[in-house]
């Protein structure tokens, strides 16, 4: 079932993103893992928690395609959080791009 209301919304803007035209060509160059640098738009303090939306629709926007979260690992830079995060093709014979 495909992302409705908001959720698509926020996915077709992250769909605009090098991160995400990166992670359809390595989808369509057969590759098997995608890494990706994520940056949020957030600067980073000690006191708030938060969602970062930015980097949740950039994700969404990368499963979209077929690509699983994997793996991620964050960290501050210049102030702002990173997220670099690994994806892999899923192990299920059908994938979400070859049912579409």
């Amino acid at each position: 079932m495909g992302l409705r209301g908001p959720q698509a919304a926020r996915a077709a803007r992250a769909g605009t993103t090098a991160a995400v035209s990166d992670a359809r060509k390595s989808w369509a160059d057969g590759r098997h893992v995608y890494v990706a640098q994520l940056r949020a738009g957030v600067l980073m303090t000690g006191a708030l928690s938060r969602s970062i939306d930015g980097v949740a629709s950039q994700v969404e926007a990368i499963e979209s395609i077929g690509w699983q979260l994997d793996e991620f690992a964050a960290f501050e830079h210049r102030n702002k959080a990173t997220i670099v995060a690994l994806f892999r093709r899923p192990t299920h014979s059908a994938t979400i791009a070859e049912r579409a």
